[in-house]
């Protein structure tokens, strides 16, 4: 804490914000809150818990959100129009049928890189790509046939 302190201290404008700052106990890969219950280390856009590497769950939410919000949009459109012909961006920005588009990919490819960067490290368990690995299932189910 001192060290943290001193730091903050040394470099002018910097602002440590106390809601988002949270003390852990790192020990035998588990990681421990002040009170020494186990806990779970956010940051990133990644959830640690010692033996585990994760997409954070507000990151998914987030994702399939957007994704059920398209296909509401798609559905919508469809019976308008009576076809199924408004279905190409749903696929390209929310599953794998997008993941290797020009310039940048989607979600997808952001969770499948992301798992591949952690699988270099070999001293935790990495989950990412179980994390969506059920993305067409859950997105063709809510699509109206």
């Amino acid at each position: 804490m001192k060290f943290i302190e001193k730091t903050r201290d040394e470099i002018p404008r910097l602002v440590i914000q106390d809601e988002k700052t949270n003390k852990f106990i790192y020990s035998n890969n588990v990681i421990y809150d002040e009170s020494l219950n186990p806990g779970i280390l956010d940051y990133l856009g990644f959830a640690f818990d010692g033996n585990s590497v994760k997409l954070r769950e507000k990151s998914l939410f987030k994702y399939y959100c957007r994704a059920y919000k398209k296909v509401r949009l798609s559905n919508w459109k469809s019976e308008k129009s009576g076809r199924k012909k408004h279905r190409k961006s749903l696929y390209i920005n929310y599953t794998h049928l997008g993941i290797r588009r020009k310039g940048h990919g989607n979600f997808l490819n952001y969770a499948l890189r992301a798992q591949q960067i952690f699988d270099d490290s070999p001293s935790t368990i990495n989950l990412m790509e179980s994390q969506v690995k059920n993305h067409w299932r859950k997105i063709n189910k809510r699509l109206k046939k």
